[in-house]
């Protein structure tokens, strides 16, 4: 050990570069803890949740959100798309929590109901709605009905032939959306809407 200490006295460019290195790999053991177990990183190709979530943009989920609780209508959530996961293909959606278990969601006139009642979304692109045709359903017990905001725009519950999210399947709940390019440059933390009259 006397001998190790003396030669790195005797050569402290070295002993900086290998305390360097020793610094870069505890990082990278860190970063790959965080976005394994902590939080989760995402890059938005769509524009499925515009203007809330805009194309291009890249996001960051709290996979710890729903260890103790669970997903809230408003919620902005990445999780398995039912249907590639169904097809044995791993891909990620970004939607927002619209129906909640054992609720009744119609779809009416443009218009959502929850359980009869009216939804204001006033998140909505551009106070858009949704399409005319009446659809209803009944999201089961542990799982959650999911719309873009963007609703001229979204491939969701309302047109997948798996229509429900599991919640094992949701793995983060958004928190951050932000871009790094000159052009469009941005942080913008993302709020959960909760100030629906239902």
């Amino acid at each position: 050990m006397v001998n190790k200490i003396k030669y790195f006295k005797d050569k402290p460019v070295l002993a900086e570069i290998i305390d360097l290195i020793i610094i870069c790999i505890i990082a990278l053991m860190i970063g790959k803890l965080l976005i394994t177990y902590i939080i989760l990183t995402g890059y938005v190709p769509s524009g499925s949740m515009e203007t809330t979530i805009m194309t291009g943009d890249r996001i960051l989920a709290d996979r710890m959100a729903y260890w103790n609780a669970e997903p809230e209508r408003g919620d902005i959530v990445v999780f398995y798309a039912p249907d590639k996961k169904a097809a044995g293909i791993t891909e990620y959606y970004v939607k927002r929590v619209i129906g909640l278990p054992g609720e009744t969601i119609l779809i009416k006139d443009g218009n959502v109901y929850i359980d009869g009642m009216r939804l204001e979304e006033p998140y909505l692109r551009d106070g858009a709605t949704n399409d005319g045709d009446s659809e209803e359903y009944t999201v089961p017990e542990g799982c959650y009905f999911m719309m873009g905001d963007n609703r001229y725009g979204s491939e969701d519950s309302r047109f997948w032939d798996h229509k429900f999210v599991p919640k094992e399947d949701i793995c983060g709940k958004v928190f951050l959306k932000f871009s790094l390019r000159l052009n469009n440059f941005h942080f913008k933390i993302i709020k959960s809407y909760d100030d629906y009259s239902i």
